[in-house]
């Protein structure tokens, strides 16, 4: 049963792909809270949201500030820093005694999977259909701006993918042949399950 003391986290959120991970001390026994498991840790901001009180300033702050809204609940998970799965029903305090969020430098990873991070599309020739299909996977979190469909075709020519005369005679579609226009947004591609995986790739359409 952990009573006091310190934990140690870190967020990465996969929207900032490399970016350093913005870190976090939680104090483990505030206001007569008790946090038993992960679980209670990720309940414990929430909790006092909005309770007035210095002690909670710094925690609540992360989800005050919108760094990790409400809708990524079900899609973050805990890791230690070598990236081995750490379950949320897991004592902080067994935890803590194998060193893991005793410091910065060990703290345990909470990954927010906030964003689409690849988009796979193939190449498809109309004047050669029986060519062989080449699946391709674009990573959204490199930075380079991949707002609307125009910037995945100009990352293709500007990558030297396609030489620059195919230009004018490229457009996209679904695997169903549903046209994607240049101005259509990815992450709308991509919520409806467009280029979301390998097979279930849009097509980059050639001739």
């Amino acid at each position: 049963m952990t009573h006091g003391g310190e934990f140690w986290l870190v967020y990465q959120f996969a929207s900032r792909g490399n970016a350093a991970p913005t870190s976090q001390l939680i104090e483990l026994a505030v206001a007569g809270q008790k946090l038993y498991d992960l679980e209670d840790v990720l309940e414990y901001a929430a909790m006092y949201y909005g309770v007035n009180d210095v002690r909670l300033h710094a925690d609540i702050q992360v989800f005050r500030q919108g760094y990790v809204e409400a809708r990524f609940r079900p899609v973050t998970t805990w890791a230690r820093r070598d990236g081995v799965p750490v379950h949320p029903s897991d004592s902080v305090e067994e935890l803590l005694k194998q060193g893991v969020g005793k410091c910065a430098e060990t703290a345990i990873v909470l990954a927010v999977d906030d964003a689409p991070t690849n988009l796979w599309f193939t190449y498809y020739y109309v004047h050669s259909p029986e060519a062989k299909v080449s699946t391709q996977r674009v990573r959204l979190n490199q930075g380079i701006k991949f707002e609307h469909i125009a910037h995945l075709t100009n990352y293709v020519f500007n990558q030297g993918y396609l030489p620059g005369p195919y230009r004018p005679l490229v457009h996209w579609e679904t695997q169903c042949g549903k046209k994607l226009a240049e101005d259509a947004l990815v992450v709308g591609a991509l919520g409806n399950g467009f280029g979301a995986t390998d097979g279930k790739a849009i097509r980059l359409v050639v001739g």
